[in-house]
Parts: C-alpha cells; structure tokens; sequence
C-alpha cells in the first residue's frame, strides 16, 4: 500500500441519469453506464453513481418561458474492473498468467450557468475533480497492492440539453487542464477529455 499511480475513470458513451425534483431548485439523481478504468487496465465496465444538483440563483423573462441560472452540482462515480494478461518468458519460453482488479471512485464538484428556453438549455462552467481507487495485482499465489488516484483536477465542461420533462436528452464535453512540473518548467497540459451523451429522467 501506498504507492500512487496516476489514473482515472472515464464515462463512456451513453449514460442514464435518474433523478427526483424535490424542489424547483433542488434535483438529485442516481447514474448508470458504461465507463471504463485506463485502457491498460480493464475493458468498458459498468459505472454507477449519485449526485445532487442546487439551482442558487435564477432569473426569468418572456412569460418564464426563458431563463438564466447559476447552481451547483456534486457527485460520485464506482467502478471495479478485472484484466487478465499472459505474458512470456523468453527465457523459459513459458507463459505466466496474472489478473488485475481495480476499484475506483470519483467525486466532482462544479459551478455552472445554464440559460434555457422552450426547446433547449445550453450550460457550462468549471469543475474540480479527485479520484482515488485501489489496484490488486495477483501472479500466483502471490498478490499485490497498490493505491492509485488523481490529485485535483481542474477543468472545464459544456453541454446542451434537450427535450421536455420527465425525458430530456443530454451531450456534454469535459476537459481538464493541470499545471504541472517537468525537468524544472512549468508547463500547461491537456491532461483528459471527454464527450458523454445521457439520458434524464424525473420524477
């Protein structure tokens, strides 16, 4: 324990959003798909999550038939994923088997604007993610582990929603962008992105 490996869990293709509108400005909502943990590591996997979206601040005009509005959002993603490898031994030219099994967990929390009217709403705004997991090498009888995970990410996302209540359709781009310090310089770098499509659904 207690070797970092910089990782991370990425939501892939279409994902499923069930939530439940306590209030007008308050939602939280559950979330399943597909997501898949490095491309090293594990093959698409299912992902699940939870979180909660608060409206803090709205303004209305045109007959309330448009609006703009500043909210707050956090969740949490889970994910396991197993791999097995055969790898060679040129020296005895035999074949050893090992397997991996990683569990991962993210949380995020994010600002956003959303301007909507009848038809759509376009959103955007910054975020901070952190992930951190646990990673189980076994050859044998012998097994390892290892703690993995990100330190903060900061980034940015932009998405448009449309449709009516209770079914609303949604695709949205995330990207993230960390400092970080390489032979003694400072350097900005596209560290990941993402393009996810959902669908919404409120009770």
């Amino acid at each position: 324990m207690g070797n970092e490996a910089p990782i991370e869990l990425e939501p892939k293709g279409f994902v499923i959003r069930p939530g439940i509108q306590i209030t007008d400005d308050w939602e939280f909502f559950g979330r399943f798909g597909v997501g898949q943990i490095d491309k090293e590591l594990g093959d698409d996997e299912l992902m699940t999550g939870l979180g909660t979206r608060i409206t803090i601040a709205r303004k209305n005009w045109k007959d309330e038939k448009c609006s703009a509005a500043l909210g707050f959002l956090a969740q949490a993603d889970w994910m396991s994923a197993k791999k097995e490898y055969n790898v060679k031994d040129l020296e005895y030219d035999e074949f050893t088997m090992f397997n991996t099994t990683t569990d991962l967990q993210t949380i995020l929390l994010a600002l956003g604007v959303t301007g909507r009217n009848e038809w759509f709403a376009l959103y955007g705004g910054p975020f901070v993610r952190w992930t951190s997991g646990e990673m189980k090498v076994q050859v044998s009888e012998v097994s390892v582990s290892m703690d993995i995970g990100r330190d903060a990410d900061f980034g940015g996302y932009i998405g448009l929603t449309f449709g009516k209540k209770p079914i609303q359709f949604n695709i949205e781009y995330q990207g993230t962008l960390e400092w970080g310090y390489e032979y003694y310089e400072k350097k900005l770098r596209n560290d990941s992105s993402l393009i996810a499509a959902s669908v919404i659904i409120l009770f």
